[in-house]
């Protein structure tokens, strides 16, 4: 490998890092914004992947209808979500 490819090689490299992470942040707002003030409808909120996703859509904004088979879960599911609410 020549002086000039080497040296191409590596600003190339870091400008294709640079857009492929300006890319993703912007993604990522994007899903924020467009996640806020709708409703989400979850079943299975209780535990495991529902729970996870009530979690995520909760902190993106959105308003959630949780369903489980497990009062005291959501409940508990309930009182979690308001508190990381009020310690953001």
């Amino acid at each position: 490998m020549d002086f000039i490819t080497s040296t191409a090689i590596l600003p190339l490299l870091f400008g294709c890092v640079g857009i492929f992470s300006l890319f993703r942040l912007l993604q990522w707002m994007r899903m924020k914004t467009y996640l806020r003030n709708v409703v989400v409808v979850i079943t299975g909120a209780t535990s495991g992947l529902g729970k996870e996703c009530a979690k995520v859509f909760y902190s993106a904004g959105s308003k959630l209808v949780l369903c489980g088979r497990n009062a005291e879960a959501l409940e508990e599911l309930t009182r979690e979500l308001t508190t990381s609410r009020a310690t953001k």
